[in-house]
């Protein structure tokens, strides 16, 4: 789902990297059949969602640090060459072992998450939310914790914390989101 269009030379930053925090909340936690009911929801470009990612009663998203300049998002072309889809990868560095991490850690690899990611020029991308041909959106294929590097390092100068990686797929690549974030539980 797009369109042909020339692409201009950037003008201004193109610097990589993630910045900010991470937002997740399970995706249990997500109103599955309000997001599908949403009436426009994608503004005219057809690649951001405008509207509120609708959660459940009480629910909220909540914050990850991660260090700065350890952050990443992929999305690789993957698939044959009549069935092409995306690898959505989110790369992230958590420092510290404390058990409040841990205790975090371990509640997000029971189960799938919608993560919002930051960039460094401030776009906010959603992963684990797709748009469908029919342009209703739906959590088709929602972002799993792969893999997490965790170390209590060996020297002084290692990195002691969690390196989570989350996997998801989609048909397109990730789509830009504007609408809030819902850090209190109180929408």
């Amino acid at each position: 789902m797009g369109t042909m269009n020339d692409i201009a030379a950037p003008v201004g930053s193109n610097m990589g990297g993630l910045v900010d925090v991470i937002y997740s909340v399970p995706l249990a936690d997500v109103d599955l059949t309000a997001l599908a009911a949403l009436v426009s929801p994608m503004n005219a470009d057809g690649k951001t969602m405008e509207a509120d990612l609708p959660l459940k009663t009480d629910k909220k998203f909540y914050s990850l640090y991660f260090t700065k300049g350890m952050g990443k998002l992929d999305y690789p072309l993957v698939g044959e060459t009549d069935g092409k889809s995306r690898e959505i990868m989110l790369d992230i560095k958590i420092p510290g072992t404390t058990a409040a991490i841990e205790s975090v850690i371990d509640a997000i690899c029971v189960g799938p998450q919608v993560q919002i990611a930051r960039d460094a020029e401030g776009r906010l991308r959603l992963l684990g939310i797709n748009l469908r041909d029919d342009g209703t959106l739906a959590a088709d294929w929602p972002m799993y914790i792969d893999t997490d590097a965790a170390t209590t390092g060996a020297a002084a100068a290692d990195k002691k914390g969690h390196n989570p990686i989350w996997k998801g797929a989609s048909n397109y690549t990730p789509l830009f989101y504007t609408g809030d974030i819902d850090l209190t539980g109180a929408a």
